[in-house]
């Protein structure tokens, strides 16, 4: 079962997911990296870590600052979604594409 945290700042978000071992950024503005292209290959895995930014989406610093803690840019298409329907949405997408690691 997903443990959601409590809202935070973005820097307590970043600091708080160290010891995962995959750590996923949302993002609109990507458009290379797909989460099933980060995804493939993952077999040993005990914790995943999310960042889904807030309505109107995440700062050029924001995204740079997570990629310097190791987070992974990733987006979800063409569509954008909003904060909580993307929240929802990954979970059911890494699930289904790790199936039941844990």
């Amino acid at each position: 079962i997903p443990q959601v945290q409590p809202c935070c700042s973005f820097a307590g978000a970043v600091k708080g997911s160290s010891s995962h071992g995959l750590k996923l950024l949302l993002w609109e503005n990507e458009k290379t990296g797909s989460l099933k292209q980060h995804l493939n290959g993952v077999k040993d895995l005990n914790s995943v870590s999310v960042i889904v930014g807030p309505e109107g989406g995440l700062e050029q610093s924001e995204v740079e600052e997570a990629k310097k803690a190791g987070f992974i840019p990733v987006g979800l298409g063409q569509r954008i979604l909003r904060t909580e329907t993307a929240a929802i949405i990954i979970v059911g997408l890494i699930q289904y594409e790790l199936g039941n690691l844990g």
